[in-house]
């Protein structure tokens, strides 16, 4: 496709890349503002409903560890189980 040297913007090259660039970052600065605001949202959501979790000392919990497949037999099958979800492995573990 040939351009038409008979069409203008009313301006030369460099006056329109230069208002481009300045439209450009202009965006990219609200954009960016944008984005700071939405995530201190999702944050304060998510912080004003989370529980706080306390454990003491003999409280049994349930360890959740990604061991790769080639250490899984290594690990002692006594206190150690293992599966796999939607190709992710992990391992279980129930502590003392």
């Amino acid at each position: 496709m040939a351009i038409d040297p008979s069409v203008s913007l009313g301006k030369n090259a460099s006056e329109y890349l230069r208002e481009s660039r300045s439209r450009l970052e202009s965006v990219r600065l609200y954009v960016q503002s944008h984005n700071a605001n939405t995530q201190r949202q999702y944050v304060n959501r998510y912080n004003s409903r989370a529980r706080e979790k306390h454990f003491q000392v003999g409280d049994l919990v349930l360890a959740r560890y990604n061991v790769p497949s080639e250490l899984q037999a290594a690990l002692s099958p006594d206190s150690v189980s293992s599966r796999t979800f939607s190709r992710c492995p992990f391992t279980t573990q129930l502590c003392y």
